[in-house]
Order: structure tokens, then sequence, then C-alpha cells
């Protein structure tokens, strides 16, 4: 377990619940360490670090407990990270209120885009249904996010009796804009925006969706004033609408 507020790091053994015991491992962290995960394959348990350019580190448990550090981000308060069963990490940031995954030697990273993230704590990872749960600490809800891979769809008339929309508003868009989607299917799904010559300007790969409404913030897409046109694909079929831009 963390202690954030002194910057230590405890093991508790519960082999009697009535009387756990309680050993420090790490006396100094160096940092306030929030949210930590064990990572049995390597032999190590990695936290999760709040304040700002925050990095996550490594506890040697075959090295007396050496500290390391994996990787140092650029994100500002981490509360929480877990694995999936493919050693891949998951952390949540509150500045900015981002989800992101590494894999397991940190080398690359991806945000996971979600809907809704207002001060994401300590999420957990569901190996049995491939599912993150994520507390919103302000929103004061929780989300879901399923990594189960949508199913296929054959042909556009698979979809042909659900519902399947797209939109953004408002449009014309602001840094305020969200493109909204009724899907059809839970799973992943694929969003772009290309401009009148078809040129991708903004892409967004494996955005999780659940069946009925759904909502990706623009804020992060940033062109010049002119017409945009958005593309949502689900399995073989793509929903399209026409964004604007003005000065």
């Amino acid at each position: 377990m963390t202690d954030y507020s002194s910057g230590k790091i405890h093991q508790i053994d519960v082999t009697d619940l009535a009387a756990p015991v309680v050993t420090l491992i790490v006396a100094s962290y160096g940092g306030a360490p929030n949210g930590i995960v064990h990572d049995a394959a390597n032999n190590r348990l990695v936290v999760a670090t709040w304040g700002a350019n925050a990095p996550i580190k490594a506890i040697d448990l075959g090295n007396n407990y050496a500290i390391s550090t994996l990787t140092t981000t650029n994100l500002t308060n981490i509360d929480g990270i877990d694995m999936d069963d493919s050693s891949n990490f998951f952390i949540a940031s509150w500045s900015p209120d981002k989800i992101y995954k590494y894999n397991n030697d940190f080398s690359v990273s991806q945000e996971i885009v979600v809907a809704g993230l207002n001060n994401p704590a300590d999420i957990c990872y569901s190996v049995a249904n491939d599912t993150l749960a994520i507390p919103n600490t302000a929103g004061n809800n929780i989300l879901f996010v399923s990594f189960v891979p949508p199913p296929i769809v054959s042909a556009a008339t698979d979809l042909a009796t659900k519902p399947f929309s797209v939109e953004v508003s408002p449009n014309p868009a602001t840094s305020d804009s969200n493109f909204r989607f009724v899907s059809p299917v839970s799973g992943v799904v694929q969003f772009r925006i290309t401009d009148v010559n078809g040129k991708v300007v903004f892409e967004r790969n494996n955005v999780a969706a659940t069946v009925g409404e759904n909502s990706l913030s623009l804020r992060d897409f940033s062109g010049s004033a002119g017409t945009y046109f958005c593309f949502l694909t689900v399995g073989s079929v793509t929903k399209s609408c026409k964004m604007f831009v003005v000065d």
C-alpha cells in the first residue's frame, strides 16, 4: 500500500485477517506515491506518483526494494494504476483528465479516450471481462471502458435496423464542441476528421463506445477556418457529418 502523506510504502500480511501484520518496506519513496500494482512477472511493484511531471516508478522486490524510475510523464497528479492480463499498465491523470495505457517497459504510451472524465482516481482493470473501471472523484460516478473486441459487421445491412447517427455540437466548432454519436454496438470504433481534400487532420483510433449515446471531446482539434468532414467507423460501416470552423 502507498502512504501518500508520508511518502512510504508498506506491505500488509493478511494471512490472519484478525491480526494483519504491517511492514514498512520503503521509508522514503521520493515523492507522493498514489497507487500501486504488483507486477509478478517482473517481481516488482509499479507505483504511480502525485505531483507535477509525475514519474512512474518501480520497486524491485528481489533487490532490497530498490527504487527506479520507469518513465517521467508530463502529467500532473496521477491517481491510480493497474494492469491487464497482457502486462500493459493503465494510469489515471487529474491534469489533464486522461487515461493512458503503457506497454510493459513503458516505451510506448497511448491515450484511451473516455468521455466524461472528471478527476479519475483509483482505477481497476477486470481481467475476467477486459473492462477498466474508473471512479470519477469530482463526478461522483464510475465509468466503465470495455476492451472486448467489437462484433464483426459483415455488411452495411447488418446495421440497417439499428440506430446509428453522428453530429458535431455546437457547430461551427469551438474548443467546447463534442462529436456526438449513437452507436449500434459496444466496443471499439474509429474516428477521424478530414479537410475538403480528403486529408486526415485529426484521428482517434480505438475509441471505446457503448450502445446508445456517446460523446468525444474535440478540444484537441485545431484547424483553420473552413469545412471539414467527421467520420465514425463501426465495423465495415462509416457514418459522416460536416463540421465548420470560423474565425
